[in-house]
């Protein structure tokens, strides 16, 4: 065998193991690291096309962590249930845990934390929902059985430990936190007018563009509910 070949199949073997192993997948060539997600979804029965996961770089390893899609796709999947079993503020931190229960009845808690710390209004209220929203996410992955970290996670890292990969979409928290407090808005909205009066509200926000089909399934909702009312 030429050398050539044997030292470029020595360094795919080297690449698989430091992804397999030590969890690095920046060895791996595009279209081995593309068949590496592929299969990941896969293996857990999530849809690709909806972008389960992103990249991100940790302490110098390439890793991939959980997005939105993925937990909601994983509760589905395995029915899970989750209840909210605590809330208490220590000090600056807003602690949440929540608790997951599977058909079989197996359950797992997990928590959620952030600091409150010189927080009013509604960027106490939007830290309250990421902190509920991180515990739920936390559970669903601990009970499915993934060791992965959560995008909610991501922020609480130092920034000297992680890098975003050029190629990478940067995700953004806070539309996320936003994306939460509209729906629990729309929910109680009590009559048509409040209904439309928060659409318009929406409209003139900053994430309007980047936000708008995921809040008019919130809309669309409201209306029909306060309608048939």
């Amino acid at each position: 065998m030429p050398n050539g070949v044997a030292m470029e199949k020595q360094g795919a073997t080297d690449a698989i193991e430091a992804a397999l192993v030590q969890g690095d997948l920046s060895k791996l060539s595009p279209n081995d690291r593309l068949s590496y997600y592929m299969k990941t979804c896969d293996s857990l029965g999530l849809s690709p096309y909806t972008k389960p996961f992103e990249y991100i770089i940790l302490n110098g390893k390439l890793q991939l962590y959980a997005l939105r899609a993925a937990t909601d796709q994983l509760r589905k999947l395995h029915e899970v249930s989750i209840i909210i079993v605590g809330r208490e503020q220590i000090g600056d931190v807003y602690i949440v845990t929540a608790r997951a229960t599977l058909p079989s009845g197996r359950t797992d808690e997990s928590t959620g934390a952030v600091s409150v710390a010189n927080l009013k209004g509604d960027n106490l209220a939007n830290a309250f929902l990421k902190c509920e929203t991180k515990a739920k996410r936390r559970v669903t992955l601990s009970i499915c059985g993934l060791g992965m970290l959560d995008q909610t996670e991501i922020d609480s890292i130092p920034d000297k430990a992680k890098t975003v990969p050029p190629d990478a979409v940067v995700y953004e928290e806070d539309e996320e936190a936003a994306c939460d407090e509209w729906q629990m808005r729309f929910e109680q909205a009590p009559t048509v007018e409040a209904v439309e009066t928060l659409r318009t509200e929406f409209k003139s926000k900053p994430h309007a563009d980047t936000l708008t089909l995921k809040i008019s399934k919130f809309y669309n909702a409201a209306k029909k509910r306060v309608s048939n009312g």
